[in-house]
């Protein structure tokens, strides 16, 4: 899986070429699309994996820790949350 950190090496690779020639300036402009397209992915991927893991709560639970249900959709379009958690990693 492609975390965060390369989603920054991918950029940083763009932010270090050298702009003196169009095609470079192209690579680098192409690089950095990539990259944005990348992060944008994983985010809604990170999204729709905290609405089901939400969703999969009982209301019970969900009002112990403060949510409705009609919550769930606003909470995980807006919660920040880190681009290193993986919910399936053993802890």
């Amino acid at each position: 899986m492609i975390t965060g950190l390369s989603t920054a090496a991918i950029s940083a690779a763009g932010a270090r070429w050298r702009i003196t020639t169009p095609s470079r300036r192209l690579v680098a402009i192409l690089i950095g699309a990539a990259a944005s397209v990348l992060s944008n992915a994983l985010a809604g991927r990170r999204r729709r994996q905290t609405e089901r893991e939400l969703s999969a709560l009982s209301d019970t639970t969900l009002k112990d820790i403060g949510l409705s249900r009609s919550e769930i959709e606003f909470v995980a379009r807006h919660l920040d949350i880190p681009r290193t958690c993986d919910s399936n990693a053993k802890h």
